[in-house]
């Protein structure tokens, strides 16, 4: 092929967009070759539930700085299904937000018959009662597994409802924990 017949590649905007992000990926799995073959030696399993909880009444034990804590149940989460307690540890205001929407940071442990297992949370909560809804993002606390979760890793989404002003909470779960066989 000639040099003046031969095709030029150029990127658009949307496809610099697309290519920055994968150039990323591929550097970091060839400069973290531990990280790539930890990742292949753990078994990645789904997580789709449901989670009901409610806010610990006032009086009873909450280790909270912003005295806020719930216990509740995971439901239908297979290797999840058990028991919930969530403890905030921060709470304001969210950015650019109307003034009922907060924002929360704690750690949410799910006890199961496989071990416990912490998950570092941060979520929105918007308090108007017309909309009463939540959105968190949960991601496993290195070294907090115990059971079947040592060692585990993994990544939770959870959105749902509040009801009674704030004092109960139902959510659907989706992400998945991955665990070392």
């Amino acid at each position: 092929m000639s040099t003046t017949s031969a095709r030029r590649f150029v990127a658009g905007p949307a496809a610099r967009k697309l290519l920055l992000p994968l150039a990323v990926m591929v550097a970091a799995g060839v400069a973290s070759p531990d990280k790539a073959r930890a990742q292949e030696d753990t078994l990645c399993i789904p997580v789709a539930a449901v989670i009901k909880s409610a806010a610990v009444p006032p009086g009873e034990p909450c280790a909270s700085p912003v005295a806020l804590c719930t216990t509740g149940v995971i439901s239908g989460g297979g290797i999840l299904r058990g028991t919930t307690s969530f403890t905030a540890l921060a709470l304001g205001p969210a950015a650019g937000e109307p003034v009922t929407t907060l924002s929360y940071s704690g750690e949410l442990v799910v006890t199961t018959k496989h071990g416990a297992i912490t998950f570092s949370d941060a979520g929105i909560f918007d308090t108007d009662p017309a909309v009463s809804a939540f959105s968190e993002l949960d991601r496993v606390v290195d070294g907090s597994g115990s059971g079947r979760f040592l060692g585990a890793s993994g990544l939770l989404f959870i959105a749902g409802t509040a009801s009674g002003g704030g004092a109960a909470f139902e959510g659907d779960i989706s992400g998945e924990v991955c665990i070392v066989p």
